[in-house]
């Protein structure tokens, strides 16, 4: 197991430490609870497309299907 040297402010050591005596267990124990856990919520939204984040409102709007290509409706942009 490699070895990490972490500073903390002084209320975040007082509740890693009560928080360890209160699980019965190592206050080094706690922070690699609490990395897997962090580390693994990552994972699950690594690699995940915006189209998959916002596939529930595509086509939601209604309107032309495609404002790029009618003219009549670049009338008066930029103006």
């Amino acid at each position: 197991m490699k070895t990490l040297t972490l500073k903390l402010p002084e209320s975040q050591f007082s509740r890693l430490d009560d928080l360890a005596r209160r699980s019965r267990t190592s206050r080094s124990a706690v922070v690699r609870q609490a990395i897997d856990r962090l580390l693994s919520d990552r994972k699950t939204t690594a690699g995940i497309s915006a189209l998959a984040v916002a596939r529930h409102v595509v086509g939601s709007v209604e309107g032309p299907r495609d404002l790029s290509v009618g003219r009549a409706h670049m009338k008066g942009y930029g103006e």
